[in-house]
């Protein structure tokens, strides 16, 4: 298990489970602060003939050198090479003062670089790594000046999200690094950009 403390927020991450299809990661935030707090954890996708769903499954999966997979939940900045007409949004899980969320997130293996914007390989690159850390980092904010939570219905029921303007940074990031057993990732094939996220 690994914990990260920003302030009075804590974050732990811990394996909860693993076999030869998938791994199973469990995070909890622990909200010690005089304010709520929202996590920027619940991304969505348009749906064919319109609508949108919450992808309950989906972080961003990123290799970073030397053996670290990034497991990323949060706002990334759009990709530059590619023509993004409309950013698809990411819903939030509030957390109380005092509150602890706890939340799990199951990814198949072989883990599979993976980001919103790039559609999935078709034919994989073939190149691999070898992995033996989890940087699990997730992006949260408390209501600040010129943001408003709105409410967004979706079929499954109803989501907030961000809107407004407001001064940097876009969202705070929680980070926590743990070790797992050595696990192939395949990465994407090239262009594909690892980035962070936004701040």
């Amino acid at each position: 298990m690994a914990n990260a403390s920003t302030k009075a927020v804590q974050l732990d991450v811990t394996e909860k489970r693993r076999d030869d299809t998938s791994i199973e990661l469990e995070y909890r935030v622990m909200n010690g602060g005089s304010e709520p707090i929202y996590l920027l954890d619940r991304p969505s996708r348009d749906v064919h003939g319109g609508g949108m769903v919450v992808m309950e499954q989906f972080a961003h999966v990123m290799f970073a050198e030397p053996d670290v997979v990034r497991i990323v939940r949060g706002i990334l900045p759009l990709p530059l090479d590619h023509n993004v007409a409309r950013r698809a949004p990411t819903f939030l899980t509030k957390v109380e003062p005092g509150q602890t969320v706890v939340r799990s997130l199951e990814l198949p293996v072989p883990l599979r670089e993976q980001r919103s914007y790039y559609a999935d390989d078709e034919e994989p690159s073939g190149a691999k790594r070898k992995v033996s850390k989890v940087r699990f980092e997730l992006a949260y904010t408390e209501l600040r000046p010129g943001m408003q939570i709105r409410e967004r219905k979706l079929d499954s029921g109803p989501e907030m999200v961000l809107d407004g303007h407001w001064d940097p940074p876009y969202q705070r990031v929680l980070a926590a690094t743990i070790p797992i057993a050595p696990t192939e990732l395949q990465l994407h094939s090239e262009p594909f950009e690892r980035a962070s996220l936004v701040q």
